[in-house]
Order: C-alpha cells, then sequence, then structure tokens
C-alpha cells in the first residue's frame, strides 16, 4: 500500500474488502484478480469471476495458469460467470436490488459452507452510458455501506483505456481501496458504531469537484435529525470541502468523528454551528 486506501496489489485483503482497480492491460488485471481469488480461497470464500461472454475463455486461461484456482475451477468452486447473468446487461442496474442480489448470493454461499462470497467483476460494460454511469456508481457506493456487516469481498476492473481515468476517478472514490492515485479521498462505509458512512483521505481544492460529484450520488443517512460520519480515516479537509458538507447536510446537524484536531479548528473559524466535531468512543 503506497498511501492511505491506494495498493499496489491487491494480496492479503479481507472478507469485507473491496477495490477499484483501474487497468490498461486486461492481463494484468486478470494477474491481480487471480491474486484476489487464491486469497479468497485460502479464506474460505466462494471465488466468483463476473466478465463478458467473449473474454471469459482468455480470463478462464489466465486463471488456470495457477494451480490452485485450476483446481477450484474442476473441482466446481470457482464459478466463472457472465455479467448478463449478475448484472442488467445493458440496462442502468437498479442500485437497492444489486445490492440485495449481491447479499442473497453471499448468504447462499454461507449456507453452502462458505466463509463468505468473494468477486472479481469487470465493470467497464456496466458504465457506458451516462444513466449506467451514474447508477453503478451509486451502487458501488450502497454495496460497500453494506460489506462491513457481511462477508462480501469485491475487486472491480475498470478499463482506462475505454473510460479514462477522470471517469474511473469517480468511481474509485466509492471504494475504501484503489490503485488510482488521482481521488485523493474515498466516501464509502463504516464499521464504526453508530455509522455507514465514512470519509478519508484529503479533502481540498484538487478533488472539490469529485467530491461534489460523490456526494450527488450519496443519500448521507439521517438518523434523529443527525449525519454522523466516521471520519477517523480523513487526514485533512479543508474549508471548502467542510462548507460543501454542511450544505448537503440541509437542516440536520452534521457530526464528524476523529481523533485529529485540524476540523474542529476549522469549523469554529468558520463558524458553523450546525457542524459539531467529536472524537470516536
Amino acid at each position: 500500500m503506497r498511501s492511505s486506501g491506494v495498493l499496489d496489489h491487491v494480496r492479503g485483503l479481507g472478507v469485507h474488502d473491496h477495490v477499484c482497480w483501474g487497468y490498461r492491460d486486461p492481463d494484468d488485471f486478470r494477474d491481480h484478480a487471480g491474486e484476489f481469488l487464491v486469497d479468497g480461497l485460502a479464506l474460505g470464500q466462494r471465488p466468483q469471476y463476473v466478465v463478458t461472454s467473449q473474454d471469459a475463455p482468455s480470463a478462464l486461461a489466465r486463471l488456470r495458469r495457477d494451480p490452485r484456482l485450476d483446481r477450484a475451477v474442476r473441482d466446481g468452486v470457482l464459478r466463472v460467470t457472465a455479467i448478463d447473468s449478475a448484472y442488467a446487461g445493458e440496462a442502468a442496474v437498479d442500485p437497492d436490488a444489486q445490492v440485495d442480489w449481491y447479499v442473497a448470493a453471499t448468504r447462499d454461499a454461507v449456507e453452502a459452507g462458505f466463509a463468505g462470497l468473494r468477486v472479481v467483476g469487470e465493470a467497464t460494460p456496466l458504465v457506458g452510458t451516462a444513466g449506467q454511469f451514474d447508477a453503478f456508481a451509486r451502487y458501488e457506493h450502497l454495496m460497500d455501506r453494506r460489506m462491513p456487516g457481511v462477508p462480501f469481498a469485491a475487486l472491480c476492473g475498470y478499463d482506462l483505456t475505454v473510460l479514462g481515468e477522470p471517469a474511473v476517478a469517480q468511481i474509485a472514490v466509492m471504494h475504501p481501496f484503489t490503485n488510482l492515485d488521482r481521488p485523493g479521498f474515498r466516501l464509502c462505509g463504516s464499521s464504526l458504531p453508530g455509522c455507514s458512512v465514512a470519509l478519508g483521505g484529503e479533502l481540498d481544492l484538487a478533488n472539490a469537484d469529485l467530491f461534489a460529484a460523490a456526494l450527488d450520488r450519496t443519500e448521507l443517512p439521517v438518523v434523529d435529525g443527525t449525519i454522523t460520519l466516521d471520519c477517523t480515516g480523513l487526514e485533512f479537509i479543508d474549508h471548502r470541502a467542510l462548507m460543501t458538507l454542511a450544505e448537503r447536510a440541509g437542516d440536520a446537524t452534521l457530526v464528524l468523528l476523529t481523533p485529529r484536531s485540524g476540523p474542529a479548528r476549522v469549523v469554529d473559524l468558520l463558524g458553523l454551528r450546525s457542524v459539531r466535531v467529536e472524537r470516536p468512543a
């Protein structure tokens, strides 16, 4: 890991981890996919590879170079699944329904004796139009919010030569892990009690537009008139980002849980009465 949330590889991740991987060489991504699935086997998770029908033979052949994955294929443990059977094909996904689908698939894996479900998904064909892109980004965020309580791990592949890095960065921010440097922050799920959304990394002028776009695709949960965000992984936030958060909170009180003193100082300087900064319990 090069910095907070930025990965050089996908080895050693746990049963709840979620990675956005931008790639330029399909075989390079398939090699990372193999590492991710091998770790899943070691953890006892059911491995699944979701890929286009035309790419399935090449992807499967690449995986089977590893004897552990080859054995998993022969034993019927590793499943290679066509995109159309796992997603909505050319239609935009229904974010909530897609989350429910994977939660149910994870439950089925557990009932079959596995420790959970581990999926590698080639997501590029699922974000080809503006409508598909927006819906899938929303799904990625909602799925990540469910993952702390579900033994589901996913490696999501996006072809940078097709989509471009600025577009992939918009989806990368919805993951706790990525191989891209550009996003600089993440808006994802949290395992902190009382929180379902976490902010991490650095929020500044360089990623202000990315942050606004991510918030557009996110419904911050309001509980008893309060939005509580897990900011324990937030290394820096400037005054613009704080004001943006306060505006998006509307009439709700915004609570930032962080051990750092910097956000509290900025809140005081800006006089944001609807924002509180507290230390996590």
